[in-house]
């Protein structure tokens, strides 16, 4: 997932199963990584994705400095770890 400038943006998981995908109520997305303090994952209530469904939630993008940041978001499920890069970079108008 690819964040250009600060702001909102929507991650969309998608579920092309036949079964449901629960989330982890615990600890449903977790942050790592160098960037990981310039992302917030909002909309944390998720807990379920419906076969051949899908959910939105929304990250902010906040870095405290120019250059690229770049954080691994998980997201638990009862049927193991799902995981994505998400990479976002900005420099001051000049």
């Amino acid at each position: 997932m690819q964040v250009d400038r600060r702001g909102v943006q929507r991650g969309v998981p998608e579920n092309r199963g036949d079964r449901p995908i629960l989330l982890d109520p615990r600890t449903p997305f977790e942050l790592s990584g160098e960037g990981r303090r310039s992302v917030k994952i909002l909309g944390r209530n998720l807990r379920r994705i419906e076969p051949r469904g899908s959910q939105t939630f929304s990250i902010t993008f906040s870095p405290r400095a120019d250059g690229t940041h770049t954080a691994t978001l998980q997201i638990a499920t009862g049927a193991g770890t799902l995981s994505c890069t998400i990479a976002g970079s900005t420099k001051t108008a000049e």
